[in-house]
């Protein structure tokens, strides 16, 4: 019979055939606690009537097929449902490979009636395995229903399925049954669903959870539909710089969010990026994911962790690295990308890893403006020396937006982002050829990038043309926004609506202004959610409505998602003025 046990972690497992006074971990949190005899943590449903604990146990019971259970740690020994004495190395119900598990008799996880008298056994069989040794479509994995494979890697499966509780799909990494004995590959697992969930971000793959099931490791996290780079490389070939720039942007904005979290992904190539049909790409994979903090983490053997193609030297030498080791392999990864062939190459892994070290770093050779950028952009992250990269994100992700929003040649909309484009007669016709002169120089210092020297002349002129109020506000707009001065670029905004009649640039105004007001309501959201999951770590009394909390936090977990996603998308505006045109993102 089932024997609940709340664990730190705020989750009810079975902690039935553990004797007392031995330790064991939780499938949840993989935490390890030991079990005493008086334990206040064992309940039972007629414990603390009404109470938080007896609140949630029962929710388990009535929305699972059962309590995820215990594992004993190595060294102790655990009784089993015929109370016979067995050595951890085959605790009930966790670790037994799901290869294996349908030679085995079919177990049943038993549950306890939410009422005094005995109540019915409900039960799930071991998952259905395909000839294979993949789960079958139709099989259940706790709340989980095996709909299809999605693909296959070196750590397992994924596949697609659908969570039964909270009726939504989702992509289901399942560990192979090779790996669950092996305990570097169980903890690699297992760090790659906590490194991602530890973020929060539109440009990384959300965490749903993670457990063990009838032998079963697992994590479950957002289900992307669309294609990693690396397959949108094979089906339409090298990506337009435009395009290039675009995808780097996002990818960057994620990686950035990870470092503000300690977390370096050290794996990052074109597989490991997803593009989803929305246009919105997202990072996943943090397989081989470390704190900042943490030491440098060589395997067993002394084989170095990470893909040698994309592998910065030194990680390739196996030095501690740092978020600029990621800058190299992104870099790397878009040279890829642009150019349809990774920048080195060799006969064996080892071959490759020293032609980053050792070889000369290839630079892109692009003709187009946009190109020329780029390419700039990517053999600056691919410098040998990280010191000679950049230093931080931000000044990547300045460089990147630059670039972007400095792009003149953009035929397509790249996927995630709406152009609108305005267009209207020369303006200056009939100015005075020292306002002309005035007009046209602070265009060329626009154009490169000396912002207070153009700044200067516009409001020159514009303080004896008040005619050419709007048609210099967008220069100076332009000008706010690379240079990142949001108040001026709400006043600028507002100023336009009052003045302009035309759609495209009242829509793009009413855009930025919206988006700035989104921007502080996720902010606050964000202080929200931060302070609701610390007031949940605490040790609440009995009577406090902690699960009412915990339903509030998945809400606005949810609510900060969607503004995340909706501030991902993009709008551009083109804006036409006779011969001279500024765009503005």
């Amino acid at each position: 019979m089932i024997q609940p046990y709340l664990c730190d972690c705020g989750d009810v497992i079975n902690v039935a055939g553990i004797d007392p006074g031995t330790a064991f971990l939780c499938p949840i949190c993989a935490e390890e606690s030991k079990l005493d005899a008086e334990d206040v943590r064992l309940i039972k449903v007629s414990d603390r009537p009404g109470g938080v604990y007896e609140s949630l146990l029962r929710e388990r019971l009535e929305n699972q097929t059962g309590l995820p259970a215990a594992t004993p740690i190595e060294g102790t020994v655990v009784t089993t449902e015929n109370n016979v004495k067995s050595s951890p190395s085959t605790p009930i119900d966790e670790t037994i490979p799901i290869d294996i598990a349908e030679s085995l008799p079919q177990r049943e996880i038993q549950r306890v009636s939410t009422s005094d008298a005995p109540g019915p056994e409900v039960s799930q069989p071991a998952p259905k395995l395909a000839a294979d040794g993949t789960l079958a479509p139709g099989s259940r994995v706790g709340v989980f229903r095996i709909d299809r494979i999605l693909g296959r890697g070196g750590m397992g499966v994924v596949y697609e399925a659908f969570d039964t509780q909270l009726q939504r799909t989702a992509a289901f990494k399942v560990l192979g049954p090779e790996h669950v004995r092996d305990t570097e590959h169980v903890d690699r697992f297992r760090r790659e669903a906590r490194s991602a969930a530890a973020l929060s971000h539109p440009n990384i793959t959300h965490i749903y959870g993670m457990g063990v099931d009838l032998g079963v490791h697992w994590f479950a996290m957002e289900l992307v539909r669309g294609h990693t780079l690396s397959q949108l490389l094979e089906t339409d070939g090298p990506l337009s710089p435009e395009l290039g720039l675009e995808f780097l942007y996002q990818v960057v904005q994620g990686l950035r969010a990870a470092h503000a979290k300690e977390i370096i992904h050290r794996d990052l190539k074109p597989t490991n990026l997803i593009v989803s049909e929305h246009g919105l790409v997202k990072i996943t994979d943090f397989g081989l994911a470390k704190l900042i903090t943490s030491s440098v983490e060589i395997t067993a053997t002394g084989i170095i962790m990470g893909t040698p193609l994309y592998m910065s030297p030194e990680q390739g030498r196996g030095e501690n690295v740092d978020h600029r080791s990621d800058m190299y392999s992104l870099g790397c990864t878009f040279f890829h990308l642009i150019s349809g062939s990774p920048p080195h190459s060799g006969e064996t892994a080892m071959a490759v890893i020293v032609d980053h070290i050792t070889g000369d770093s290839p630079r892109l050779k692009l003709k187009c403006e946009a190109g020329k950028r780029l390419a700039e952009i990517i053999g600056k992250m691919m410098e040998k020396s990280s010191n000679e990269r950049f230093e931080d994100y931000d000044a990547l992700l300045k460089a990147v937006s630059v670039a972007r929003s400095a792009t003149t040649t953009l035929t397509t909309a790249a996927p995630g982002r709406t152009i609108l484009v305005s267009k209207h007669a020369d303006a200056m016709q009939g100015l005075n050829p020292m306002s002309l002169k005035q007009i046209s120089v602070a265009d060329v210092n626009l154009s490169l990038g000396r912002h207070e020297k153009a700044l200067g002349l516009y409001r020159r002129v514009l303080s004896e043309h008040p005619e050419l109020e709007v048609e210099l506000s967008f220069r100076m707009l332009k000008i706010y926004q690379d240079s990142a001065a949001e108040e001026e670029q709400d006043e600028l905004c507002q100023r336009i609506l009052e003045l302009s009649d035309h759609p495209a640039e009242r829509t793009y105004c009413r855009w930025k202004l919206l988006r700035r007001l989104q921007g502080r309501s996720t902010q606050a959201i964000h202080e929200s959610r931060s302070a609701l999951e610390a007031l949940l770590q605490e040790e609440l009394p009995q009577e406090f409505p902690k699960k009412n909390l915990e339903i509030r936090l998945t809400q606005i977990i949810e609510l900060e998602e969607h503004l995340l996603e909706d501030a991902a998308g993009g709008l551009l505006l083109i804006r036409k003025s006779g011969d001279f045109q500024v765009e503005l993102t």
